[in-house]
């Protein structure tokens, strides 16, 4: 609304794939939880992860490590940034 309201130009693009060749930092481990369908529907993906699922509560848990960036993560944009 800004921009329109004080007639800038504004150009959007995408790089595609952009966070796939980011590799997250060595140093700190970046944890993803899923949790109940997501949980199996990974384990369908790959059927050995099936040993990591963990019962909390009434749910499935499987807790992973990121090795590369994930489109939502604040860490994902900081680990494409020093890519570049």
């Amino acid at each position: 609304m800004i921009d329109v309201v004080k007639k800038r130009k504004v150009a959007i693009f995408d790089v595609p794939g952009a966070y796939l060749h980011a590799k997250m930092a060595d140093d700190k481990q970046t944890l993803m939880v899923l949790r109940g369908n997501f949980a199996d529907i990974m384990c369908q993906v790959n059927p050995d992860y099936k040993q990591y699922v963990k019962g909390e509560g009434k749910s499935k848990v499987l807790y992973l490590n990121l090795l590369r960036a994930l489109h939502g993560c604040i860490k994902s944009v900081l680990c494409f940034i020093r890519r570049m």
